[in-house]
Parts: structure tokens; sequence; C-alpha cells
């Protein structure tokens, strides 16, 4: 037999000395078995597997087995060295690509920063412009302050004529010049603003206190309330409604009783209610209201509420020398105290409400609250006042 790789004529079981075969054996196959071969079987022809190799061609005696240098055979260090020299070029190849991607990116990075600006506080870089933007958008913000201005103009000068022909009010042109940029309107501008608001606070004094004196408080109260409610911080309408609310109280008051006093008990009630919309002191106009709801027939009472509010000469001005009189007694009355006097006596006990307990010796003034104190002294005041010696008890 032969080996298969080498040609080398062997004997039967013998393994080859070539490395090939060495290397090809593979464990439980001897050397020179096919294979597909069973051991110590013959190899059989056409068995499925044909060794096609054919012996190389040589020269029995040229070819010495002895001479053979195993060492100089190749054993694969060759090719390794082949491969690890492969590995050094490819490796070299690589670096110099990396080297060269490196390089780009950074010019590609110097050029780009080169066209950027500064960066701003967070960090960031923001874009550069060219003189020629900057300049274009010099006399684009210039243009546009020019048609804000223009626009600033007209509406002033229309608000100006819409006041003038009284088509908007005194709180409408303060709402307006409110929200007018001072800071962007031009000086001639800024005299026709400063020219309009006095005008305009001018003419509202004017027409309150015109109604003011033809006693009209109910309207000017109004008025002043509804452009309140428009321009909420407006000095003057404060002042003017500071200057005339107790005036207005007053006066209110005072058409209340005579409401009372004609047994229209329920106008005098809405006529306070309503008042009492207009006014800062809400807690004085619910007195007056509760006064007139709990107020005796007029019959009972010459001044019904005196002991729950201060009076005033509009409370007096349409009574006797005699009914003021009765009028201060009935304060003492309320409080249980008998007369001296016979006329005044017999008067209370014919009212209802009277119940005399107390003589006139026995009397504590104390008892009285602030409103009887003060109105009894006032009483007795316009008493005297008209007559130096009073109104005569018992004269009839």
């Amino acid at each position: 037999m032969f080996c298969r790789y080498c040609g080398k004529e062997l004997k039967d079981g013998e393994v080859c000395s070539c490395q090939t075969s060495k290397q090809i054996q593979k464990p439980g196959q001897t050397s020179g078995q096919i294979p597909g071969q069973i051991p110590g079987q013959a190899p059989q022809a056409n068995a499925g597997w044909q060794n096609t190799t054919v012996p190389p061609a040589y020269d029995n005696g040229s070819y010495d087995n002895g001479s053979y240098d195993s060492g100089s055979y190749d054993d694969g260090s060759q090719n390794k060295k082949k491969s690890h020299k492969g590995l050094i070029i490819g490796l070299i190849i690589g670096g110099a690509v990396l080297v060269a991607a490196a390089a780009s990116a950074a010019v590609i990075l110097i050029y780009n920063g080169s066209h950027k600006g500064p960066k701003n506080q967070q960090g960031i870089v923001t874009e550069t412009k060219s003189d020629d933007q900057d300049m274009m958008e010099t006399e684009s913000s210039k243009d546009s302050e020019t048609v804000s201005e223009t626009e600033k103009n007209n509406e002033i000068e229309k608000l100006k004529t819409d006041y003038e022909a009284g088509t908007i009010d005194y709180a409408q042109v303060k709402q307006a010049l409110n929200s007018l940029d001072t800071d962007k309107i031009s000086e001639e501008d800024a005299d026709t603003v400063i020219a309009l608001q006095e005008k305009a606070e001018a003419d509202l004094t004017e027409k309150i206190e015109g109604l003011i004196k033809e006693s009209n408080y109910m309207e000017a109260f109004k008025t002043l309330t509804q452009m309140q409610e428009k321009v909420p911080d407006d000095k003057l309408i404060s002042e003017l409604k500071e200057k005339y609310e107790v005036d207005f109280i007053l006066q209110i008051d005072s058409e209340s009783k005579k409401l009372l006093k004609e047994k229209k008990a329920e106008e005098a009630v809405k006529l306070l209610e309503e008042a009492k919309k207009y006014v800062s002191d809400k807690a004085l106009m619910d007195e007056l209201i509760e006064g007139i709801k709990n107020a005796p027939e007029e019959s009972d009472y010459i001044i019904p509420d005196s002991n729950s509010r201060y009076l005033t000469m509009a409370d007096v001005e349409e009574l006797s020398l005699r009914e003021i009189n009765y009028a201060k007694n009935e304060i003492y009355a309320r409080h249980g105290r008998r007369f001296a006097s016979k006329e005044l006596q017999n008067y209370f006990n014919s009212k209802p409400w009277y119940k005399g307990t107390v003589d006139a010796e026995n009397f504590d003034g104390s008892v009285f609250n602030a409103y009887e104190r003060a109105n009894a002294d006032f009483l007795s005041e316009v008493e005297f006042s008209i007559d130096s010696k009073g109104y005569q008890l018992d004269a009839g």
C-alpha cells in the first residue's frame, strides 16, 4: 500500500512518517486507511469513495526518503507568519483610516465654529449675523417703530374725537389712556393725552357737582359707582364719592322718614336699599333699613326711630313747637318715665306702647343709648331756638 499523501510505499499497518499524514489522521484511523474504510479490510473498488489522487511521479533512485528533512518541512509556521503579517498590515490601514476621519471631523468643526457667534450665558452658540443682515433688521425695526407711532397717533386722535362727540364717557377715556404705553408716544401726542385727561376730569367734576346742587344725590352716586366699576383705582371718582357721601346718606334718610310718615314703609326701605349700592358705609345703611322695618305705625310715634339713628333738621323742619316737645319727651316715655305734666301724661297714656312705671324723680338717664341721648339734646336745642321759653305745657 502507498501513503495517500506523499506516495511512499508502506507495509501493512505501517504509519507514514510524513507530517501531512499525521495531521490528517483521525483518532482510531490507521495510516494509509482510506476514509470510510473499515480497519483491517481491503479497500473496495467503487465503494462510494475513490482515491483519485495519483501518486506523484518520482524516481525511486533519486528519491531519498532518508534525505527528507523534517525540520525543513513547513508545518504551518509560514502560514502563521503570513497571517500575522496580514493582521499588522490591516491594523496599519485601519489606523490610517481612523486618523484621516478624525482629521476630517476636526476640519469640519473648525469650519463651523468660525461661522458661529459667541456662546450665550447658557453656553449655547448663537449665529453671527452679517452686516447686511444687521442693516436689514435695523431698517425693519425702524419701519415698525414708525408704523407703531402712527397707529398710536391715530388711536389718540380717535379717542379725543369720540370723547368730544359724546360717544364715550369719562371711564372709557381713562381706560384707554391707562392702556397707552407713554414711553412709545411722541411729545406732541403726550401733550394731547394730558389735555384730554384734564378735560375729562373737569367735565366729570362739573357734572357731579351739578347733580348735587339739584339735590339729585342718587343719580350722582349711581353715575360715580358705575364708572368706578370700569376704573376701580381712579382717584377722582373716589374723592368725589368721599366728599359727598355723608350728605347723600342724610338726604336719603330724610326722604325715607317722610315716606314712613306717609305710611309708605316699603317704598322707604326700597329707597334705602338702592342707596346702599352706591355708598361705602354699608353698615350704616343697614341700620337705617332696620329702623324703618321695625318702626311702629306713624300714629304711635312722632319720630319712630329716634332711638336708632341721629336726627337732623330735616326730621323736624315740618314739626310744630308742640310736636318737637312731644318728640323729645317721647324718648323718655319709651323707658317708662311718668310725667308731672298732665298734658304729657295724658298724651302718652293714649299710646299702646307706653308703660309708665318710673316716677320723674327716680328716672335715670343712663338708660339712654347714644342715639337717644344725642337726639334728646338736639330736640331740646331746636325747641328753645324756636322759642326761648320752649313749649308751654298745660297752658291750655
